[in-house]
């Protein structure tokens, strides 16, 4: 498949290995109990962030998009 078709799917794939380091360190630290968020005087307000849409929009890779051309790449190898 011409790859140029897919340019979202081919931005994942360059970060991919990135992604997976990232998702893994913010997942230990996590259960380790550190939580993001801001301090504002004498209180914590937990930044309640999607982990996986905040990764992904740090690398510039629009979620819906991909998830469009996965069912483009899909309907492509299904009729062939």
């Amino acid at each position: 498949m011409n790859s140029r078709l897919f340019p979202e799917l081919d931005k994942l794939a360059a970060f991919n290995s990135d992604i997976t380091q990232i998702r893994s360190f913010l997942e230990e630290m996590s259960e380790k109990g550190f939580e993001f968020g801001r301090w504002d005087g004498d209180k914590f307000y937990p930044a309640n962030l999607e982990l996986e849409s905040v990764i992904h929009e740090h690398f510039g890779i629009d979620l819906p998009t991909v998830e469009k051309e996965r069912r483009q790449v899909l309907e492509k190898l299904h009729n062939q």
